[in-house]
């Protein structure tokens, strides 16, 4: 073989393993003591798709004194977990050991632990004051605009 085919296929090679080819992995878990309103829900840990925006199920656990601890192993991501009604999204690394709490009514959930679920956390925060404070103002001041004026300054804009 020409050595400028075998340097072209040891450089694919590589490429494949380190580069696209390699799945980042992610086995982690889950645990949670919640209140008795969460006592009855199917417990689910979902893998979020940002590019087709939809959902797989990767995990599942059930209440045993109102305990419950889920093993995750799937590819890292973004993950939702839902128990009944009420769900909660996180992320998390390959080791990590992440904590469910919920609140009395079984309404709302909350994941702690792991220290890419802190930085999810803080871009959220981050993500929810920047709302409040940028678009959400524009959108109240859009909304209290009388339909006239609205027509008149859409028109004057295009």
């Amino acid at each position: 073989m020409p050595r400028k085919k075998l340097f072209a296929l040891r450089w694919l090679g590589l490429i494949l393993t380190f580069g696209g080819g390699a799945r980042l992995h992610a086995a982690f878990e889950l645990n949670g003591q919640l209140p008795p309103a969460f006592a009855n829900g199917p417990i689910s840990v979902l893998r979020e798709s940002l590019e087709t925006r939809d959902s797989t199920p990767v995990a599942s656990a059930t209440f045993a004194g109102g305990r419950f601890q889920a093993h995750v192993d799937s590819e890292a991501g973004l993950f939702t977990v839902q128990i009944g009604d009420a769900t909660a999204s996180f992320v998390a690394a390959d080791g990590q050991t992440l904590q469910v709490s919920g609140d009395a009514d079984g309404k709302s959930l909350r994941v702690v632990g792991g220290p890419d679920q802190e930085l999810f956390a803080a871009y959220e925060a981050f993500r929810a004051e920047s709302l409040g404070r940028k678009v959400i103002p524009v959108r109240e001041t859009i909304a209290g605009l009388p339909a006239t004026a609205m027509s008149d300054e859409l028109a004057r804009r295009t």
